[in-house]
């Protein structure tokens, strides 16, 4: 359709900090994004000891996002049902006004998003955690590219979440 056209790539990430760009090309190393020269923190791989435990650091990462200058905040699970199991259980720990994203909503207000991977792409966050990035729920070939997608969500601040052994690819 395009004979005489010509290809451009864009190779250059300009949403996320060095940082987080480097942890995403440690995820999935085939993607040829260059990151921006924007230094900021090193991406935080944080282990509990059980899901409750789990939960509670999530609400605890939540209380430290409402005192920083940061606006939005996505929680990105890998599946629309474990957002969905994540917001409830939060609402009960949380005085933080939670929303939870999914294809059935029809607005998408600002502040604390819980979201899956899928409803998550083309979004950014000033900060994203990532719960459960255990070796169980992020182990195949598909489950690399929902936690590349989850990653690199996040402009300037990233944590991620697990109790049990850690996924593969985010032992870096």
């Amino acid at each position: 359709a395009f004979a005489t056209g010509e290809i451009m790539k864009l190779c250059k990430s300009y949403r996320s900090t060095f940082e987080i760009t480097n942890l995403a090309q440690k995820i999935q190393p085939d993607k040829k994004s260059e990151p921006v020269m924007r230094h900021g923190e090193q991406p935080d791989i944080l282990q509990f000891k059980d899901m409750e435990g789990e939960i509670s650091g999530i609400a605890d990462l939540i209380s430290t996002f409402k005192k920083s200058d940061y606006q939005s905040l996505g929680i990105v699970c890998k599946t629309e049902a474990q957002a969905k199991l994540l917001t409830e259980r939060l609402q009960t720990i949380c005085a933080e006004n939670l929303h939870f994203l999914s294809n059935r909503s029809s607005v998408f207000v600002k502040g604390i998003i819980i979201t899956s991977a899928h409803m998550a792409k083309g979004l950014e966050f000033d900060e994203v955690i990532v719960p459960q990035t255990d070796s169980k729920n992020y182990h195949s070939a598909i489950d690399r590219s929902m936690l590349y997608v989850a990653v690199t969500r996040a402009m300037h601040k990233l944590s991620l979440t697990y109790c049990g052994i850690p996924s593969l690819f985010i032992e870096v």
